[in-house]
């Protein structure tokens, strides 16, 4: 989402963690504008790229935040971004777990999956409109 992509720039730029941040979606008119509003807030507004641009690259990360399209198409990014973008030690936060459209969908997929550990952080991520993240561990 835009904000997790000004959220994860900023604390790049304030810890001088060197890392590569990459936002990535399938509408170029959200990148655009989440692009935007990180050059207006004073950080890296680079690396914004479609799915389509992305999708076959053959990048493993320490780190993604899976928010990616619109909810009801979300579900069938999980085995792309498991099996293609994660590696042992990564983290995956998925977002929008309050619906059941996401939920579940993933809870199915993680069932018989040995070595995708989910964590419960909703306790951390809750928010006022009682939205929530859950976590994967790829272990």
């Amino acid at each position: 989402s835009g904000f997790s992509s000004y959220t994860l720039r900023l604390f790049k730029k304030f810890r001088m963690y060197d890392s590569s941040i990459i936002s990535v979606d399938t509408s170029e008119e959200w990148l655009s504008k989440a692009s935007n509003f990180c050059i207006e807030n004073h950080v890296d507004g680079d690396n914004f790229i479609t799915w389509e641009q992305f999708k076959n690259k053959e990048n493993k990360f320490d780190l993604i935040f899976l928010d990616i399209d619109y909810t009801k198409n979300r579900p069938k990014y999980y085995n792309l971004v498991f099996e293609n973008f994660s590696t042992k030690g990564t983290f995956i936060l998925c977002d929008d777990m309050h619906k059941k459209d996401l939920s579940l969908p993933l809870n199915k997929y993680l069932e018989n999956k040995k070595k995708l550990k989910k964590h419960d952080v909703k306790e951390y991520t809750l928010d006022k409109f009682k939205r929530f993240s859950i976590l994967v561990e790829v272990i």
